[in-house]
């Protein structure tokens, strides 16, 4: 890692935006991009897809890497990836059921000091 490097605003999110596009890739055994967003519902503990709609069937197992989300695979299993920035999640729209915050309170100074994080969610349609 660069020793430069002084931000890492949303590094969680967009590692567990690739592990889940390439999750999703193996699962529909295609990379093309129609045939990823078919699978990353299934992928990150949505609905099941319909028979031949490109997403994995079977029972889910929540994986929390890439490999362990393969290997689920690979057993006949439907993964369920929940990653570094914590459980993901699309409704049947493809839109996102799940995210978390962090919480910063501000001191008397204005420094901003994180004192929490919070998991929103909805039921989505």
């Amino acid at each position: 890692m660069d020793p430069e490097l002084k931000d890492m605003t949303f590094a969680a999110e967009t590692y567990d935006a690739v592990n889940l596009a390439a999750i999703a890739a193996a699962a529909a055994q295609d990379d093309a991009g129609t045939s990823v967003a078919a699978s990353l519902i299934a992928v990150s503990g949505g609905a099941v897809q319909e028979p031949g709609s490109g997403g994995p069937s079977g029972d889910v197992k929540v994986c929390k890497t890439y490999q362990e989300c393969l290997d689920a695979l690979r057993a006949g299993n439907r993964p369920d990836y929940d990653g570094e920035s914590g459980r993901i999640g699309f409704d049947s729209n493809g839109d996102v059921s799940s995210a978390n915050y962090v919480v910063y309170t501000y001191g008397s100074d204005n420094t901003a000091t994180m004192s929490g994080n919070e998991t929103a969610s909805t039921s989505g349609s």
